[in-house]
């Protein structure tokens, strides 16, 4: 066993300790989530000033471009148009945890297509795969 994986394990068996949950109800708040509609690359990097580990969470999201897409900005159009139709495509993006995601609205937004109804019946999700990158400051 390394010393990320013993730092990790410490991580996960103090997590209890740091987050409790109480057993009544009324000491629960519970809030909606909020949706994050926004398609963000998803690049994480490793900053070397970070005091604890950080993580980095993304989805991989396979999509087919089923119809015509109509883009957000109009000069946009002609290469918005030349994205391949009929074959898999995907895309790598950054995803909050503790949001929910419209994946239709993170594809567009990607593409620089406008978000909406007639754009999200464009598009046909076919995978999601997710990933999280744990960056350890120097010295762990």
């Amino acid at each position: 066993m390394n010393r990320h994986s013993i730092v990790s394990v410490a991580l996960l068996i103090a997590l209890p300790l740091l987050c409790p949950l109480e057993a009544g109800a009324a000491a629960l708040t519970v809030t909606v989530p909020i949706v994050e509609n926004k398609g963000i690359p998803a690049v994480g990097i490793c900053g070397s000033t970070a005091a604890i580990p950080v993580a980095y969470y993304s989805d991989t999201i396979v999509f087919d471009i089923t119809g015509q897409l109509i883009a957000g900005v109009s000069t946009d159009q002609a290469k918005l148009n030349l994205l391949p139709r009929g074959t898999p495509l995907d895309i790598k993006i950054r995803q909050s945890p503790s949001m929910l995601s419209d994946l239709k609205a993170k594809i567009l937004s990607f593409l620089g297509a406008k978000t909406d109804f007639q754009n999200a019946q464009a598009i046909t999700i076919t995978s999601v795969t997710s990933a999280a990158v744990v960056c350890y400051p120097q010295g762990w």
